[in-house]
């Protein structure tokens, strides 16, 4: 299975933990889920939250915090849990000795907000479609006088 497909398999059923044991967020492409990593205002997916890997200012996120992915010298990164398992290790140290497969943190953050944001704008698209098709079934009805259901 390749690294796309894999992410994708577990978005929204697997979360992301530093090695101190702190919970970093469900990693999912949601963007309302107050969770979710890729939540730009919860406390997992925002650039402020003290649990964000998304927050420079933070042991967990920026280049020089302690778990951070971004800290390309970090020896303890946070990890993807899926069922129970570590999967993955989300990091930018490309010489970090790990039994666990290394995914870059943007490139993680990268197929979730694409894969949200192709599943929202789908949404939409249908939700629109949905009304403009009740509207146009009401206007016909009342046209020719038939009772819409």
């Amino acid at each position: 299975m390749q690294l796309v497909d894999f992410l994708l398999a577990i978005d929204g059923r697997s979360s992301l933990y530093a090695p101190d044991g702190e919970f970093l967020g469900l990693v999912s492409s949601d963007f309302d889920h107050p969770l979710s990593i890729c939540n730009s205002q919860g406390l997992h997916g925002s650039n402020y939250g003290l649990a964000s890997i998304r927050n420079p200012h933070s042991m967990y996120g920026g280049t020089h915090g302690l778990h951070s992915p971004y800290n390309p010298y970090s020896i303890e990164p946070p990890v993807i849990i899926y069922q129970n398992e570590s999967v993955l290790q989300v990091t930018t140290n490309n010489y970090l000795n790990s039994d666990l497969p290394i995914v870059e943190p943007d490139v993680l953050l990268g197929v979730l907000i694409i894969y949200g944001a192709e599943r929202a704008i789908q949404n939409r698209v249908i939700s629109n479609y949905e009304r403009a098709r009740r509207s146009n079934a009401q206007f016909i009805s009342s046209i020719i006088n038939v009772g819409y259901t």
